[in-house]
């Protein structure tokens, strides 16, 4: 595991808005996110990213829905994806100012 989090912090890919605009974009902090809860620091993680977890829950969701397809985790996959697309646009708001 040590391989991978090293090759990623090596290899983080620029994020173009910010390079062109000078402003964070929505997803900025993402990779450094995941490389933060790959070494176990959670905290740190959820500082840097905070929708990163609930991103993470909402592709599983999507996967449950997918062999699940009822109602029940279709509604879960719903209030996941609003909860996550709240948090990166409260995020990208709070960075701006």
């Amino acid at each position: 595991m040590k391989w991978l989090i090293e090759f990623l912090e090596k290899n983080q890919i620029p994020c173009q808005w910010k390079y062109l605009t000078g402003y964070d974009c929505p997803a900025c902090g993402l990779q450094r996110g995941v490389i933060e809860l790959f070494k176990g620091n959670i905290l740190e993680s959820i500082f840097v990213y905070p929708a990163l977890l609930p991103m993470i829950l909402s592709f599983l969701l999507i996967f449950v829905q997918a062999y699940r397809k009822d109602k029940l985790s279709f509604l879960f996959l719903k209030i996941s994806i609003i909860f996550t697309l709240t948090l990166m646009f409260a995020n990208f708001i709070y960075k701006l100012f």
